[in-house]
């Protein structure tokens, strides 16, 4: 029983390095097949290999070159006229920019993605979008806009029974109004 801990303690221990681990294997390997795609002229493998850079450099916290690899990726699909990766790879750009604290490209980038998403019926990139743009207006303190992006993102997670989303979308909203009833409520006995 003890040993069985010990391992366990171990193992909980190194999991952040497995993770970096594994992020640096998936990056050398996502570099062989993009020049493998860039050699074939294969543009839709190409852009792929570009968006799974990206994955894993911004999971190992190297924004700059996973807004690099988002906007290739973002690119390529543009010129193909694959919309429904286009709206994707928007939010990645996205994401990668509120990892940079560019909250206003950020928005624009998710922005870009809601609309798209929304006018082609994209109903899964939307979702997504919509809970990324929101975290980004709590970011900037637009209380509001977020609260209205994280309802807009409950109501579709409803609709497409996505219950993590969901619970989170609902778990934010309830941060919300409990941070801003505390803001108001600390304001009011201040004056």
């Amino acid at each position: 029983m003890a040993r069985r801990k010990r391992q366990q303690s171990k193992k909980k221990h190194h999991e952040p390095f497995n993770v970096l681990n594994e992020s640096r294997q998936q990056l050398r390997f996502f570099k062989q097949i993009l020049q493998k795609n860039q050699r074939e002229g294969d543009r839709a493998a190409e852009a792929l290999s570009h968006r799974k850079l990206g994955h894993a450099y911004y999971q190992l916290d190297q924004q700059w070159q996973s807004l690099e690899s988002y906007q290739k990726a973002l690119e390529i699909y543009q010129e193909l006229g694959d919309l429904y990766s286009v709206a994707n790879d928007h939010s990645n750009v996205g994401n990668a920019y509120g990892a940079l604290r560019d909250f206003k490209q950020a928005i624009h980038h998710h922005k870009q993605s809601v609309e798209l998403s929304e006018k082609e019926d994209f109903k899964d990139i939307l979702l997504l979008s919509l809970t990324n743009l929101a975290a980004i207006y709590i970011a900037e303190k637009k209380l509001h806009k977020a609260i209205q992006t994280y309802r807009h993102a409950l109501e579709l997670s409803r609709e497409l029974e996505q219950p993590v989303i969901e619970e989170n979308s609902s778990h934010k909203l309830g941060q919300i109004y409990v941070s801003s009833t505390g803001i108001t409520a600390r304001c009011s006995r201040t004056r």
